[in-house]
């Protein structure tokens, strides 16, 4: 009996739509995960879907930094990359707090 490999691709596609959607309905607005970090214990972990946000940072660029081996501490579980909570205000403490780029300049470069 002949494989109809049109119908098992759609049947295929039909799944990995299936999920895509599902991931999309669930999740949830920046504000939402910003939200939901800093009501959270300081041993929490989260994802960088969580981080992000909170760091002003694409996902693009946590995944840049991890690769290079800076930026925010981080573990991997399961494959899963996870940012304990004290690590990321940690990180976010320790950058410069300036209001205008010429202070940056002064603070970075000791002019």
């Amino acid at each position: 009996m002949p494989i109809d490999n049109n119908k098992n691709d759609s049947l295929n596609l039909g799944k990995v739509n299936l999920k895509k959607r599902r991931s999309i309905h669930q999740q949830k607005p920046d504000s939402e995960l910003v939200q939901i970090f800093w009501a959270a214990p300081l041993e929490a972990f989260f994802g960088q879907e969580t981080i992000a946000p909170v760091t002003n940072k694409s996902i693009k660029t946590l995944e840049c930094n991890r690769w290079r081996g800076v930026g925010i501490p981080y573990r991997k579980v399961g494959g899963r990359v996870l940012y304990r909570k004290r690590d990321v205000v940690t990180w976010l403490e320790s950058h410069v707090l300036v209001s205008s780029t010429s202070e940056y300049n002064k603070e970075v470069h000791h002019d």
